[in-house]
This record gives structure tokens, sequence and C-alpha cells, in this order.
């Protein structure tokens, strides 16, 4: 039987996958992928191999959501209600929304 989909990597998580975005030819990494989970982030590269593992920018998180541009990523929190800047190392450099404003 034909199927549409072939495996193409295999990557191994830590924990249940909340959100997954896939770097495009303009980020500063193509291909690099980042899988969401409640309170961390896994980066891995093109090839499936782990590069990093952060923890969510503020304690108690919960993301939800992954926005991939050339050198930042956006990630949503449904606890904080708030979207965290984040730089290609895993640095925040910024925040939109939260309960404070």
């Amino acid at each position: 039987m034909d199927t549409l989909f072939s495996q193409l990597i295999k990557i191994s998580i830590e924990n249940e996958a909340r959100c997954i975005a896939v770097a495009g030819a303009d980020h500063l990494y193509p291909g690099r992928i980042y899988v969401g989970e409640r309170t961390q982030l896994e980066v891995f590269a093109q090839d499936g191999s782990r590069q990093a593992v952060w923890e969510t920018p503020e304690t108690g998180g919960a993301l939800t959501s992954i926005g991939v541009a050339r050198d930042l990523l956006f990630l949503a929190d449904a606890v904080h209600r708030a979207v965290f800047i984040v730089s290609t190392d895993g640095t925040q450099v910024g925040r939109l929304g939260g309960s404070d404003g």
C-alpha cells in the first residue's frame, strides 16, 4: 500500500508535546525543530539530534504555541497569558501581554 507520508527522522522527547515548530529557510538555523512541552522547550537540529532544553521563561508556565522568526522565537504561555520573545540561544528578550498588562 502506498502511503502519503514517510518517516524522515524520529526524535524522543522528555515530556508530552503541546506544540511544535520547524524553522524555515530564513531562520538562523534552517530546519531546527522546536518542541514545546508544558514547562520547557526542547530544541533539535534538522537531523533530530537534541541541541538544548530550555525551561519556560517564568515558573509554572504552560507553552501552547511557538512562532519562529529569523532570530527570535515567540512562545505563547497560557498560564501567564503572555507571549515570551526568546533569542535562538534561549535568552528571554521581551514579553507581550500578561496579567500585569
